[in-house]
């Protein structure tokens, strides 16, 4: 099966309430997802996910876009981007800026 991955940035109040950590939970407990997530200095979180079906990338993105009980996701992009084979697990990377 081919890997579909998809690049996505979360807008809101979405830094200093444990979204990423959030995000995180929501990919390992979607299975059979990997990626990363960070902030960005502009007060977004960016990240990357994959997975060798679509429906598992779609629940993902349903799953984070309520986000923790102090988070406020005012609107998610994203988009399909280029695949990365032999990727493990959901990591939290270091903050850009």
């Amino acid at each position: 099966m081919p890997l579909l991955r998809i690049s996505f940035e979360v807008f809101g109040i979405v830094q200093g309430v444990g979204f990423r950590r959030f995000v995180q939970k929501s990919a390992i407990s979607t299975g059979d997802v990997t990626g990363w997530v960070r902030n960005t200095e502009y007060g977004t979180v960016k990240g990357e996910v994959q997975a060798t079906e679509l429906i598992r990338l779609e629940s993902f993105l349903f799953s984070i876009r309520d986000g923790p009980r102090r988070s406020t996701v005012n609107r998610i992009d994203f988009e399909s981007t280029q695949a990365l084979p032999g990727e493990h697990g959901f990591k939290i990377r270091q903050n850009a800026g």
